[in-house]
């Protein structure tokens, strides 16, 4: 028994100290065996002792895991808090490196200019701050999307005209829309299957051929925000979102991170020499193109539509 006292920790009960840049934040230990495994077993540790530490100053834990959309990419924020009137976003860094330094230099920028919240981060050492700002946004990925059990009523849009922005031709979703259907032809069915697998439809990654009814589901992504998944034979795999809840901003910048995820989608297939969709060049893509070519040639005549792609959800009157 006295033998054990003196017994040295193992490597793995080794505790490493993480530091907040703002003093006053409580220090949080981690284990070098969970620092050295899955990142997200590691968030949820460093989470869960956060939480306990700061509601011990009366501060609380607001949210874990979330991510905010900007038209250079998605900034993951691990942590947020509130200790008072304040409001944190937390950045955790399992390293001290300067690669992790220029991406918080990045970060601050960003945080200053679209939120009206103060930001820290935390690591097992000072982060250096002579480095050069570089982008902390990452690539849209197909898992940024989870499903919602239950579609809201309302009405929902792939594009929708401003007092900004009243005709669809020649506006910001035009341009992403449109290249999104260029690059989806003739590989819907593999990125339909690719959705299908990340949010939980089946179990394995296949082609699936685009239904011919339809197929609707509401997904949240980035930034808790909620939307709609839609996909047929005729009109292919599309976003729709309701313009009460939804703003241009966010509806723009998603349209651009999904048309950029399937421009590379379609590089990497292409690389593979996969088959093309035996609808190539006559599919969705045909349905769009004449939408298109028709919305553009009315707006010129002075025609102003209420929306591209309407889609109306009321689930009482469908009962």
């Amino acid at each position: 028994m006295i033998k054990n006292l003196f017994k040295k920790k193992s490597r793995k009960d080794e505790i490493i100290e993480f530091k907040s840049s703002i003093p006053s934040l409580p220090n949080i230990p981690i284990k070098k065996d969970i620092l050295n495994g899955e990142y997200i077993i590691f968030l949820l540790t460093f989470a869960a002792e956060l939480k306990r530490r700061i509601q011990e100053k009366g501060g609380k834990l607001d949210a874990v895991s979330q991510s905010y959309l900007d038209e250079k990419g998605i900034l993951d924020v691990p942590c947020e808090i509130s200790i008072g009137t304040k409001q944190l976003f937390v950045f955790l860094y399992p390293q001290v490196n300067n690669t992790f330094a220029e991406k918080y230099k990045g970060i601050q920028n960003f945080v200053k200019k679209n939120f009206k919240k103060e930001f820290c981060y935390y690591a097992p050492d000072k982060l250096n701050s002579n480095v050069i700002s570089k982008s902390p946004f990452r690539k849209f990925l197909a898992s940024d999307l989870r499903k919602v059990d239950e579609i809201p009523d309302g009405t929902y849009a792939m594009w929708w005209p401003t007092e900004e922005e009243k005709k669809y031709s020649y506006s910001k979703a035009q341009n992403f829309i449109s290249q999104a259907y260029t690059s989806l032809n003739g590989i819907e069915t593999p990125i339909f299957g690719f959705f299908l697998n990340s949010l939980g439809f089946s179990e394995t990654i296949n082609r699936v051929s685009l239904p011919e009814e339809g197929f609707v589901v509401a997904v949240e992504g980035p930034e808790n925000e909620i939307f709609l998944f839609c996909v047929s034979q005729e009109k292919g795999i599309s976003f729709r979102f309701n313009p009460k809840t939804t703003s241009t901003k966010y509806r723009d910048n998603f349209l651009k991170a999904f048309s950029e995820f399937v421009k590379k989608g379609r590089k990497e297939l292409e690389k593979d020499e996969l088959v093309l969709d035996k609808h190539y060049n006559h599919g969705s893509i045909s349905w769009y193109k004449s939408m298109e070519k028709t919305t553009v040639e009315e707006e010129k005549k002075g025609v102003q539509f209420k929306g591209i792609g309407i889609t109306h959800i009321d689930k009482k009157n469908e009962e």
